[in-house]
């Protein structure tokens, strides 16, 4: 395992933007995290979640914090422990996500289901759900690359596609077709873990 000082001065270098310190500290720990997940996800969560994206989730807290300056690095082993505590954390979000009485089956709504009756977007969110919806954005937000990231917020505030294109400097069409991808990755994502 990595020296603690060693971790603080990726961490600085990642700091001023130096993404390859992110992805050696990425390195450093993932295959333990990883297992740590894997070990703590049952056989009905694996059907919904995997331990990736528990690990990914998990970095991209990290990541927050340590932007944030919330990080205090004391010994070797203190990245560790923050790692796993919230790997371990995200692993029983997610469970607790999965087991709530609305996240059973039978009270789950298709998503080809909302494009013929949208009412099933006319609840107002519990702020588990708000939770859970912002950690899934973060999470498909982390996977695109510029300027798609921007094109989805623009989107999310409302924007149609002829003011988002103004805005970063594309066609209309580009705009479409980001925005068709990201929504047909994330239906895929959604159909993969019901």
């Amino acid at each position: 395992m990595a020296k603690a000082e060693s971790i603080k001065v990726l961490l600085a270098q990642w700091k001023i933007g130096d993404q390859p310190a992110a992805e050696r500290i990425y390195q450093l720990y993932s295959q333990r995290l990883w297992a740590l997940a894997r070990a703590r996800i049952d056989a009905r969560l694996a059907q919904r979640v995997g331990a990736s994206d528990i690990v990914q989730s998990a970095f991209q807290s990290f990541f927050r914090l340590a932007r944030d300056g919330e990080i205090h690095i004391d010994h070797s082993e203190s990245v560790w422990r923050l790692l796993a505590a919230i790997t371990v954390n995200k692993v029983r979000q997610q469970k607790e996500r999965h087991n709530a009485a609305r996240r059973r089956r039978g009270a789950e709504v298709r998503l080809a289901d909302l494009r013929t009756d949208p009412s099933a977007f006319a609840h107002t969110p519990t702020p588990l759900e708000g939770v859970v919806l912002a950690d899934e954005l973060e999470t498909l937000i982390a996977r695109l690359e510029p300027p798609e990231p921007e094109i989805l917020s623009l989107c999310l505030q409302g924007f149609t596609p002829s003011e988002i294109a103004l805005k970063v400097h594309c066609s209309r069409w580009s705009v479409r077709r980001v925005l068709n991808r990201i929504g047909h990755q994330l239906e895929q994502r959604l159909e993969d873990n019901p």
